[in-house]
């Protein structure tokens, strides 16, 4: 099942690369880093508008789209001098403030000062006022400030609405990242604040009518589909081969 059941107009890449072949790490970081660029050129860098904002979403959890949104984010940032926001939407199983060594939220007790998205809804102010920067000059990380169980009524309020609108307005790029379709509505309502989505698949893990069923869900929204990224797959056999079967 080799596009885990996405449509040929959807745009595949390979991100998360755990094994290939007899290939040693250097060589699987050399390959991965490669398709990581080819993404972001697709997905951002080749714009001629040079703004983009983009959901990305997972039909399931534990697919790793907490990371994919993270590693796209500091790979765009490194690659041009725009400016990038990444956000965590993900009001349920809020994940992003870890994997930028940010200072946390209750969900996991660590420290925080009160910057969040949950912050920037319920209270005045601009944009930038809530926004945490990273150890990249360029890039910017807004936590979700979660966890939150009841997100229907926040995520279809007009602040919310207001502020997707004020980021897209500060930065050249905002990739959000959200919780899993299968779980919540609430990646489909974030999808219709920005430009478009992307579909975070895990190879040999996520079902082809899960990645159907997800894909359905962004189309009866309207919400345009840029691609998807293929994660944790693995190549048993060197690629070369591969395309040969």
């Amino acid at each position: 099942m080799r596009r885990r059941g996405l449509a040929k107009g959807v745009h595949v890449f390979h991100i998360g690369i755990s094994k290939w072949g007899n290939m040693d790490s250097l060589q699987i970081k050399h390959l991965a880093s490669e398709e990581e660029f080819r993404f972001i050129h697709r997905m951002f860098l080749s714009l001629p508008a040079g703004k983009r904002t983009v959901t990305f979403a997972a039909p399931d959890r534990n697919t790793g789209c907490t990371w994919v949104t993270a590693r796209a984010a500091a790979r765009l940032a490194a690659h041009t001098t725009a400016s990038v926001c990444v956000v965590d939407a993900n009001l349920r199983w809020p994940g992003l403030h870890n994997l930028f060594h940010a200072e946390s939220c209750r969900c996991c007790g660590r420290k925080m000062d009160g910057r969040s998205l949950l912050q920037a809804v319920t209270t005045p102010g601009p944009i930038r006022q809530f926004i945490r920067p990273t150890d990249t000059g360029n890039l910017w990380l807004l936590p979700s400030g979660g966890p939150v169980v009841e997100t229907h009524q926040l995520l279809l309020s007009e602040s919310m609405k207001s502020r997707f609108a004020e980021l897209a307005k500060e930065f050249e790029f905002v990739l959000v990242d959200t919780p899993a379709i299968k779980c919540s509505v609430d990646a489909s309502l974030i999808g219709q604040l920005t430009d478009g989505a992307v579909l975070v698949v895990a190879a040999e893990e996520t079902r082809k009518n899960s990645a159907e069923d997800a894909k359905r869900v962004f189309e009866t929204a309207n919400i345009p589909i840029f691609g998807a990224v293929l994660n944790k797959r693995t190549y048993p056999i060197p690629d070369l081969l591969y395309r040969r079967i």
